[in-house]
């Protein structure tokens, strides 16, 4: 006689999540330099099931842009960003079980490049970005197999283009490839609970329009 064990029952996670941030946006060099710094907070909280997710997430970011020459059809971004994700984790209101702890410390490099150009007083523009995030993560129960002793590498890479079309109308469009490679301390003997390793590609396209004043303020603006 066998015995069947049923599954741990699925239970939905819902959030409302809330961001303060100040920023400094400074010119360094007239059309040619700018620096943008944010320095901010990011509070999560979810619903009672998963109260161990609720967190609080400091952070800061630099960014600096880069147009060669006055007037450039090309423009250049670097950025670097911090995150500490504070989750609440393991929870003492319940000692017979062990809930997971998503604490993490993100560093995030990012740059990108823009091609911009004019045809018929009208502007098209390309553009590339590129992304590495290195997250560790901070579980310090070797209970919480998931998580103890993580490490993620993500890479997201992003092309853009924009294309107008008649009487104020533009085509945009957008691929994204993204990925994550999960270091573990040793080979777990249960599968992940959670995607760990994954590769996400992402192809989207839309349509808008730029009303009268928008489509004379970008007449006048260099590309």
């Amino acid at each position: 006689m066998g015995i069947f064990v049923l599954p741990p029952p699925r239970r939905e996670a819902t959030l409302r999540k809330g961001t303060t941030q100040v920023e400094i946006d400074q010119e360094i060099v007239a059309d040619r330099l700018w620096f943008l710094g944010t320095l901010g907070a990011e509070r999560r909280n979810f619903n009672r099931c998963f109260d161990e997710r609720d967190s609080q997430m400091p952070f800061h970011e630099a960014e600096l842009t880069w147009s060669p020459w006055a007037n450039s059809r090309w423009r250049f971004r670097a950025s670097y960003r911090r995150e500490h994700l504070r989750a609440h984790g393991d929870l003492g209101v319940t000692p017979l079980l062990s809930e997971p702890d998503l604490s993490s410390r993100r560093n995030v490099l990012a740059g990108s490049v823009r091609f911009g150009w004019r045809v018929g007083g009208r502007l098209r523009s390309v553009g590339m970005r590129l992304e590495g995030e290195h997250r560790d993560y901070e579980a310090r129960d070797p209970n919480d197999l998931f998580h103890f002793g993580r490490s993620d590498r993500r890479r997201r890479l992003t092309l853009t283009a924009q294309i107008p079309l008649r009487k104020g109308w533009l085509l945009s469009a957008e691929a994204e490839r993204e990925t994550n490679r999960s270091s573990l301390p040793s080979n777990l003997p249960i599968e992940p609970d959670e995607t760990t390793n994954y590769t996400h590609n992402v192809v989207q396209f839309g349509f808008g329009y730029v009303f009268q004043a928008r489509r004379q303020a970008a007449a006048e603006e260099t590309p």
